[in-house]
């Protein structure tokens, strides 16, 4: 009796989840955006703008390999960062952003995919959180952010920032 609205079911969730998918991976790269675009020249492994380049269906797949390793490497080489004596396990992101990759690539196996697919998407949110409290730490310190044009610095040239907005 229920199988008969299955295919209905997942229909509805297909359509769903065609419609929410991409305006949540556009504020998920813009958040990696902004994070690459606050740190210096200097110690950024990837420039901001190649973020973007995930918006390519298949070309994303193995493109957010690299963005997750060039962001924990940008984030691991920061004075802030690099001085840390202590630091949790996967403090910059790395382990989890790479284990939520590999649940991605899994998802084409025949029978298991919608496991690993379901799994790629907590391992989603979880590392999209991670990049976020990371945002705000680099926020809070403001060593190492890149002054850009039209922000206001302080007497070392960098911007002042809370996490309410430039400027504040």
């Amino acid at each position: 009796m229920f199988y008969e609205f299955l295919p209905a079911l997942y229909s509805v969730g297909f359509f769903i989840g065609l419609s929410i998918g991409p305006v949540t991976m556009i504020f998920y790269l813009h958040l990696l955006w902004c994070l690459l675009d606050g740190i210096l020249p200097a110690y950024r492994a990837l420039k901001p703008w190649k973020v973007w380049l995930c918006l390519v269906p298949v070309f994303s797949l193995v493109w957010h390999f690299v963005i997750v390793i060039a962001v924990a490497h940008s984030v691991r080489q920061l004075p802030e960062f690099a001085n840390r004596r202590v630091r949790p396990v996967d403090w910059d992101g790395r382990r989890l952003g790479l284990t939520m990759c590999c649940f991605n690539l899994l998802a084409f196996v025949p029978n298991l995919g919608v496991l690993f697919l379901f799994a790629g998407l907590l391992a989603w949110v979880f590392y999209w959180k991670k990049i976020l409290t990371l945002h705000w730490e680099l926020q809070d310190s403001q060593v190492a952010l890149a002054p850009t044009e039209g922000r206001r610095s302080d007497d070392r040239g960098y911007p002042t920032m809370s996490r309410a907005g430039w400027g504040e």
